[in-house]
C-alpha cells in the first residue's frame, strides 16, 4: 500500500514565503509586506524580485530563503497552509492505521 496526497496552494509556494518575508535575508529596508499574500500580489515572484536586494530567481534562491525562515507560525493563518497541514495529518493518520482515505469525503 502506498499513500499519496495532493494539495493545491491558491497561488504558489512563494505566497507562503510572503507571509514570513520579514525574516528573509536581503529584504530591502522599508519594504511593507503584503497584508493578504494569498490574494495579492498576483505576481509573488515579481514582488520578491523587486524587493530583495539581489532579486529573486526561484531556481537559485527558493531553497536559501526557505531555510532562512526561523518561524513558520505566521503561515498557519493562511487557508492554503491550513489545508496542507490538514491533508498531511490525514495522510499520517491513514498511514499509521494502514487505512485508505479520501478527502474531502464525498457528500460532506
Amino acid at each position: 500500500m502506498f499513500f499519496f496526497a495532493i494539495v493545491f496552494l491558491r497561488q504558489e509556494y512563494v505566497s507562503l514565503l510572503l507571509k514570513v518575508a520579514d525574516q528573509l535575508p536581503g529584504l530591502k529596508p522599508g519594504v511593507a509586506l503584503p497584508p493578504t499574500p494569498e490574494e495579492a500580489p498576483r505576481d509573488a515572484k515579481g514582488w520578491f524580485h523587486k524587493n530583495l536586494i539581489d532579486g529573486y530567481n526561484p531556481t537559485e534562491r527558493q531553497w536559501e530563503l526557505t531555510r532562512a525562515v526561523q518561524d513558520w507560525g505566521p503561515t498557519r493563518q493562511l487557508r492554503c497552509f491550513q489545508r496542507l497541514e490538514h491533508a498531511l495529518n490525514e495522510l499520517a493518520a491513514a498511514a499509521a492505521g494502514n487505512q485508505h482515505i479520501i478527502s474531502p469525503r464525498p457528500g460532506v
